[in-house]
């Protein structure tokens, strides 16, 4: 009962919005071709050894399967085949029903030229999306297995069901933030206004399935700043925080976020601070024996946590090669900020500078935004600042953690390692609630239709530069592309063109449902009702 009542908590419009963003990740999967996401070749091959029946390999010891390297050449467009260059053309999509199989393009014979990298992470993604892959083929209709295209795009589903609930978190914890119904919408659909984000989770990635966990971490992290000292809730951090360490390494920083969260209600319960060293010790236990055992692993087999093949794919320092720090500052600033907000495939389709100089001014505007105004943390004001600046630093740790390690791999080899937009998506949903926060204060409740307005140009942004580089001919009508992208589907023409009505379908609701909740404010009685239903969603 506890659970519907949750659910009747949230407004018509953000389920609006997390369908409308539902469908966007579904259009994405067909958007981009096979393996033109980063490192989807490598991540799906080991999906593809595990459910094929094959053991979790040392961090040293894949290489990357046949079939993979097939599908993947076949799928790149601008590839030079002989004397000529391969595009992905409508007349040259094969029929769908003579589409080869992962056996049919090689199997699982592997070739030391291509070594993937992939088992150097912990190994939870993988455990579970190869496990339902495993399902899938038990279930697929027939005796022939399903073409190898097909089965990459339902594990691309299956990613797309791990980030679906991004805006609905995100509402939840801004909702228990203290924020009110307009500004937790404003957070719920900001995650539609991030291309990178709707292309990353539409596709083969392990950051997914961080994702999904760190946005869950965000809503009880958000009860934690607000003062929930509840061992139950130090438990249910633990086993989020574990679940994440064993999924990436990267969630080390949730594990200092979530310090940092109980610090800083000690320091606020003071005399009483014990009350909430209770709680962090408890959520301590989880974490280290699920997080911890990875590392644990590693260290009694290869002597250190977290070893890696970096170093032998990465080229030796260039001699000589001199750090000029505020030209490495400006170069990584400015490609972090392009490849948070679009910069798509292996960086060969970014969106245009002026929607990212846009994008990232009007962010950083409104999260300045955020913390002006009255401290006191009543319903009318939303957190204080204190509470905010915790909840939001998820982002600033994260940010930090992926600069120094760049930095010190760029010493090293002079090169990026860690220059990635989309590591930066574990901290998403602190990034949307105080973005949207900021954006409220200074339009009020009329801001998440101005929002979803916003996220249509961004959207349709990304899709022209992805059609533009990866379907049909490089001078290609739009048109055309589209044609092209509909016939390399692995899915019936019917069902591909649905999602894309879907999408605009869902739009229209969306925004109707926006310009419904703006007329219609909530009353004080019933904001604090709602504030209290919704305490459920962080659990």
């Amino acid at each position: 009962m506890a659970g519907i009542a949750s659910a009747r908590a949230v407004p018509a419009a953000v389920w609006a919005v997390t369908a409308l963003f539902a469908f966007l990740l579904a259009g994405w999967t067909v958007l981009a071709p096979v393996v033109r996401a980063p490192d989807e070749s490598a991540h799906a091959d080991l999906i593809f050894h595990l459910a094929d029946g094959g053991g979790y390999p040392e961090y040293d010891e894949r290489d990357t399967s046949t079939a993979v390297l097939a599908i993947g050449f076949a799928h790149t467009p601008g590839l030079p085949i002989g004397d000529r260059i391969q595009w992905l053309t409508p007349e040259g999509a094969s029929p769908r029903r003579e589409r080869p199989t992962f056996e049919e393009l090689g199997g699982s014979a592997t070739t030391e030229a291509w070594p993937n990298q992939i088992p150097q992470h912990p190994p939870l993604y993988y455990w579970l999306t190869s496990g339902a892959l495993r399902v899938e083929r038990v279930l697929w209709p027939g005796d022939d297995p399903a073409p190898l295209d097909r089965e990459w795009h339902l594990l691309r589903l299956m990613n797309v069901a791990l980030v679906v609930p991004v805006p609905l978190l995100a509402w939840a914890a801004a909702r228990r933030l203290g924020i009110d119904r307009q500004g937790a919408t404003a957070a719920a659909v900001l995650p539609l206004a991030i291309p990178e984000l709707t292309h990353i989770g539409a596709s083969i990635n392990n950051d997914n399935l961080l994702v999904l966990l760190a946005a869950v971490l965000a809503v009880q992290v958000a009860g934690v700043v607000k003062g929930d000292s509840r061992r139950s809730t130090g438990a249910w951090i633990g086993l989020t925080v574990g679940l994440a360490l064993f999924t990436k390494a990267f969630a080390l920083v949730l594990l200092a976020w979530v310090v940092l969260a109980y610090g800083w209600q000690a320091w606020r319960a003071r005399p009483e601070w014990r009350s909430s060293l209770a709680p962090l010790l408890v959520a301590f236990v989880p974490a280290i024996l699920i997080g911890g055992a990875w590392p644990l692993r590693n260290t009694i087999v290869h002597g250190e946590p977290f070893p890696n093949i970096a170093d032998r794919l990465l080229r030796q320092r260039v001699p000589g090669l001199e750090l000029d720090p505020l030209a490495y500052l400006r170069e990584y600033g400015a490609s972090m900020a392009h490849r948070f907000w679009g910069d798509l495939g292996w960086f060969e389709a970014p969106i245009r500078p002026p929607f990212v100089v846009v994008a990232t001014v009007l962010a950083v505007a409104a999260a300045v935004a955020a913390f002006l105004g009255r401290r006191r943390g009543t319903q009318a004001d939303g957190p204080t600042r204190g509470q905010l600046a915790v909840f939001g630093s998820l982002f600033l740790l994260l940010f930090g953690f992926l600069l120094a390690n760049d930095l010190d791999r760029y010493r090293l080899s002079g090169q990026h390692g860690l220059m990635q937009g989309r590591y930066l998506f574990a901290a998403i949903v602190p990034f949307v609630v105080v973005v949207g926060l900021g954006a409220t204060r200074v339009l009020g409740r009329w801001m998440p239709l101005v929002i979803l307005a916003f996220a249509g140009v961004m959207q349709v942004e990304g899709v022209r530069v992805a059609l533009r580089t990866w379907w049909a001919e490089p001078d290609a009508s739009i048109r055309r592309s589209i044609a092209a992208m509909v016939k390399w589907s692995p899915w019936p023409t019917p069902l591909t063109g649905a999602i894309g009505v879907g999408a605009l379908l869902a739009g229209i609701v969306t925004a109707v449902l926006l310009v419904r909740q703006a007329r219609h404010p909530v009353l004080p009685g019933d904001e604090s009702s709602a504030s209290t239903r919704v305490a459920a969603v962080a659990l």
